[in-house]
């Protein structure tokens, strides 16, 4: 809520949630590129104005374009000049850090490709390193690895990766909710986005349990061992996914989600009732 009627001021958590840029990435937007500076209580807490909100809202419209975060700055001080310059090099920033995360998995380089995806999550909202980053990035990457000898090893090595990402940010996650996430697919896409997802609601204070690769039955004798408010279904297709749902429909307590490609376009689903702060993720098929 704004602090007072004469000149609104919100604090970093209403602005998140307005925005659906989390505080970290407003702290770090500030504190590496001077980016959005709020004014300050006596304590120091943050406080944001309307002005504020609609900076961060015109840096959201860049960084859909494929502006780095870094170029960002002088195009909300002169954009007309700016834009010119600019252009050509949209779509090709996100392409780099594919390259880069490439780069980094191909020579098992494990301190680097950390480092490469906690600035990314630092500096743009999830929706953006979605639609920008981890689709684009999985795709191209399963392509590249059924053409290599090595492949299924990388890919492996890749998944042990963000189990571990996953576990450096369940020790510092400070948890309000829970949720399962069952996955009926082997498909290393699969695996990867559905780590990614439990990655992000860790961090909104989801605490996650994961289950690769099982079936309705043993979801359902699972599910009866712990308190599980929401289940996300995670399957290559919208089919596979209705069918194995429709062995749980009649039986489930909680409420579940189905996440995955549609019948005709990509469709992942909004979870409010998880974490308000997932920062829209692009509309999907809420299945209960």
């Amino acid at each position: 809520m704004p602090t007072d009627n004469k000149q609104a001021l919100y604090p970093i958590r209403d602005v998140a949630q307005i925005t659906g840029v989390n505080p970290v990435t407003l702290r770090a937007w500030q504190r590496r590129y001077g980016l959005v500076v709020p004014q300050r209580t006596a304590k120091g807490h943050r406080l944001y104005s309307q002005a504020d909100i609609d900076n961060i809202r015109q840096i959201t419209t860049w960084l859909d374009k494929g502006i780095a975060i870094s170029k960002v700055k002088p195009l909300l001080s002169n954009e007309a000049e700016v834009t010119t310059n600019i252009q050509a090099e949209t779509g090709s920033f996100w392409q780099q850090q594919i390259t880069a995360l490439n780069q980094s998995l191909f020579s098992l380089n494990s301190q680097k490709l950390q480092q490469q995806l906690s600035q990314l999550e630092q500096e743009y909202p999830y929706r953006i390193r979605q639609q920008s980053l981890y689709r684009p990035w999985f795709s191209q990457l399963s392509q590249s690895l059924a053409q290599q000898l090595d492949g299924q090893v990388l890919g492996q090595w890749l998944t042990q990766e963000l189990f571990l990402r996953l576990g450096q940010r369940r020790f510092n996650a400070q948890f309000k909710r829970q949720a399962c996430i069952g996955i009926w697919d082997d498909d290393p896409i699969c695996q990867w986005q559905s780590l990614i997802y439990a990655i992000e609601l860790t961090i909104l204070g989801v605490k996650v349990q994961l289950f690769s690769d099982i079936n309705s039955t043993q979801l359902q004798l699972l599910l009866n061992r712990t308190e599980i408010a929401h289940l996300l279904v995670v399957a290559g297709s919208y089919e596979q996914a209705l069918a194995q749902l429709a062995h749980l429909s009649s039986q489930l307590e909680c409420q579940y989600f189905y996440i995955g490609e549609g019948p005709s376009s990509p469709a992942m689903v909004v979870i409010e009732e998880l974490a308000t702060l997932v920062d829209t993720l692009p509309k999907g098929i809420k299945a209960k």
